[in-house]
């Protein structure tokens, strides 16, 4: 049944429920994570749990790794927002009449989880070693999960508007969401990855309880939270004082706000967590040995052609065609009849609970070498449940009331959808219980093979060792033979030598003497010689001042000729100007001589004019 798709996803693939460390650990990392069971195969050949060079192992428990678990929690956190929004916009759509063709278009938006087999190699092989091998596909994958969550928020309300008579844009709707579970597909890729190196191995069963709590709270808040939050009657009913039009947030801010959540936190991610750190306690992390792509896709195309998992893959592929139909359309079918989306959401909430149970009393039965055979048995029961929807689907539109349904009906679907949740958690749980065994089968047939390769060459190294004793054995015997004959040669030797050795000491004596004189000679010869350098270290120092001296002395001569060469200049400019100023007086003399001169004949003329004048007058008189 999917009534809000707040637990079972139209992906192709159930919610990973918690299960227990003692019985499935690390069964939701199987599909996707080979060289990483090489890498815990090679731990357990070296020890790494039990001894290190001889010496027992302290086991630090969660608490030392208390923040590895909580990234990884909020990271699965994240995986389960996309695929909680991407599972309500079917009610959402439901509620503005989309017909079922346009339904079972959209569900192309889950394909991404079922198929990303496909691209799980090039996630594992391609990387880059400096950045973190989970980290080259997991910053990306967020960011861009957050940059496509904030493009939605400004035209998701214009794709599911309804204009001159058209419905919401179902073929672009597809389109984006279909990215954003491709891209939440390939992050659930890198995180499970992760999963497996991040944590210590006496701790990775932690994982799957993360993924699974983590991916429940995150479906929790995209569809549960956010349809309650959305409807106008929910908010009006029991979270306002005064009625409004509109829920207390829109798919288009709280598509904003968890784009910038992915943005911020997928920085933080980035920036602070270090991939290739060392382990917890100083333990160097065990390097993980990878493959080609090549290599990876030619390994799982010859999985695929065993007949056993040709078997597995058609049991898996044809196991949901009795009842996929009443999961997909039921939700849909009971909106349609008049039930409000928000309370079918809100059924979902006493389902955590039983969620988290589930898994712990389920996998008791899980244990021994037949862990499908529980399957085989819940099957039939599946089935029936699948018809009982069908009857629920028939009788709803009989209960409707004026002011909704009973609450005698709520508590039969919270029944019916308890007992789906008791089949869906009893298939999937045995599902992968099959896949942790036949991992766990692979990591012990690889952890004796690499025992069995050490033994023998141990063996042979051992046999080696043997031959090589026996033939040293027979060299020192030689050896020995050989030295006592070159002992009895030596000892002649060493009595000439002895003699020798006593002529050459009384030669050495006398050398010593006649050295030491020669010593004594040398170092006279040393003093006087560094006297004499001395000398004439201050001789070089004196003619040097002496050469500075005359330099500086020349110095001063040179501007004591141009200054009385300028002195000089300046004289004969000087006589120049007097000469010019003695001919200026002298023409000025001339000047004032000549003037008195007209002055004089000037002064005559005007007298004899006077004379002329008085001569005529006394003439005119008479």
């Amino acid at each position: 049944m999917q009534l809000s798709d707040s637990v079972t996803h139209k992906n192709g693939r159930q919610r990973k429920p918690a299960v227990p460390q003692g019985d499935m650990r690390d069964r939701d990392m199987v599909l996707n994570t080979t060289p990483d069971m090489e890498v815990e195969g090679e731990a357990l050949h070296r020890g790494y749990d039990a001894e290190d060079n001889g010496h027992p192992r302290l086991r630090p428990g969660i608490r030392g790794e208390l923040g590895n678990v909580s990234l990884l929690l909020f990271l699965y956190v994240l995986q389960g927002i996309p695929l909680g929004l991407a599972g309500s916009i079917p009610l959402i759509l439901q509620s503005k009449n989309v017909s079922y063709k346009d339904q079972a278009f959209f569900s192309f938006v889950f394909w991404p989880f079922s198929l990303k087999l496909l691209w799980a190699p090039l996630v594992d092989a391609l990387y880059l070693s400096r950045f973190g091998r989970r980290k080259s596909w997991l910053v990306p994958t967020q960011y861009l999960l957050g940059l496509f969550m904030l493009y939605l928020s400004v035209t998701v309300d214009t794709l599911l508007k309804s204009d001159e008579g058209r419905g919401p844009d179902v073929v672009t709707l597809t389109a984006v969401f279909f990215m954003l579970a491709f891209l939440a597909a390939t992050q659930d890729i890198a995180v499970d990855g992760w999963a497996l190196t991040m944590l210590s191995r006496e701790n990775v069963g932690y994982a799957s309880t993360c993924n699974s709590v983590g991916q429940t709270a995150g479906y929790f808040l995209g569809n549960v939270l956010f349809l309650a939050l959305e409807s106008a009657d929910f908010c009006n009913k029991y979270l306002r004082a005064e009625p409004k039009e509109t829920g207390i947030v829109t798919l288009s801010d709280f598509l904003f706000f968890w784009g910038v959540v992915f943005l911020v936190s997928t920085t933080l991610v980035a920036v602070m967590k270090k991939e290739n750190a060392r382990g917890q306690h100083g333990r160097k992390k065990v390097r993980e040995e990878t493959q080609s792509v090549m290599e990876t896709y030619k390994l799982l195309l010859s999985i695929i052609k065993m007949p056993a998992v040709v078997t597995f893959c058609s049991l898996l592929l044809t196991a949901k065609i009795g009842f996929s139909a009443a999961d997909a359309v039921t939700g849909l079918k009971l909106v349609e009849a008049g039930v409000p989306k928000e309370q079918l959401a809100l059924l979902a909430v006493p389902m955590v609970p039983l969620q988290i149970l589930l898994p712990l009393i389920i996998s008791k039965y899980t244990a021994g070498p037949r862990p499908l055979d529980v399957f085989y048995k819940a099957f039939p029961f599946r089935l029936l449940i699948g018809l009982g929807y069908a009857v629920l689907v028939w009788w709803t539109p009989s209960l409707k009331q004026e002011g909704g349904f009973p609450l005698y009906y709520y508590t039969i679907v919270l029944f019916s959808y308890a007992l789906h949740q008791v089949t869906l958690f009893t298939l999937s749980i045995h599902l992968c219980c099959l896949y942790y065994t036949i991992v766990l089968h692979q990591v012990t047939l690889f952890t004796l093979s690499i025992h069995l390769c050490c033994l023998y060459y141990t063996i042979v190294l051992h046999q080696v060792t043997l031959f090589t004793l026996s033939i040293h054995l027979c060299c020192l015997y030689y050896t020995i033979v050989l030295h006592q004959v070159t002992l009895f040669t030596l000892s002649i030797h060493l009595c000439c030598l002895y003699y020798t050795i006593v002529l050459h000491q009384v030669t050495l004596f006398t050398l010593s003497i006649h050295l030491c004189c020669l010593y004594y000679t040398i170092l006279l010869h040393q003093v006087s010689l560094f006297t004499l350098s001395i000398h004439l270290c201050c001789l070089y120092y004196t003619i040097v001042l002496h050469q500075v001296t005359l330099f500086t002395l020349s110095i001063h001569l040179c501007c004591l000729y141009y200054t009385i060469v300028l002195h000089q200049v300046t004289l004969f400019t000087l006589s120049i100007h007097l000469c010019c100023l003695y001919y200026t007086i002298v023409l000025h003399q001339v000047t004032l001589f000549t003037l008195s001169i007209h002055l004089c004949c000037l002064y005559y003329t005007i007298v004899l004019l006077s004379l002329l004048h008085y001569s005529t007058v006394v003439s005119t008189t008479l």
